[in-house]
């Protein structure tokens, strides 16, 4: 399952390690932005390390994370303009 995340973190360090935990499941796709293909489990011990996070010294009221479930018709028509288009991972055919 393709996965969007999305952050916005005022705090230095949370951003930071929250940044550094998602480039384990995926990649950066825009500053604040990962796409990440993984499975309920990974998801799920995803969102466990993401709340801890969020639950660490220095985080604010303000915080979120937000994630988009894309299903197989949706990761179809993603559509990308510039510079980062999207790579097909093997076994993978984006039209």
């Amino acid at each position: 399952m393709l996965f969007v995340i999305a952050y916005d973190i005022q705090n230095n360090r949370i951003r930071t390690r929250i940044a550094d935990a998602l480039e384990g499941y995926g990649r950066r796709v825009q500053y604040s932005v990962f796409e990440c293909q993984l499975t309920r489990t990974q998801y799920a011990e995803l969102q466990q390390k993401l709340a801890t996070l969020l639950q660490g010294r220095g985080a604010s009221q303000t915080d979120s994370i937000r994630s988009y479930r894309l299903c197989g018709a949706c990761e179809e028509k993603v559509s990308v303009s510039g510079s980062r288009k999207r790579k097909a991972k093997s076994g993978c055919v984006l039209v």
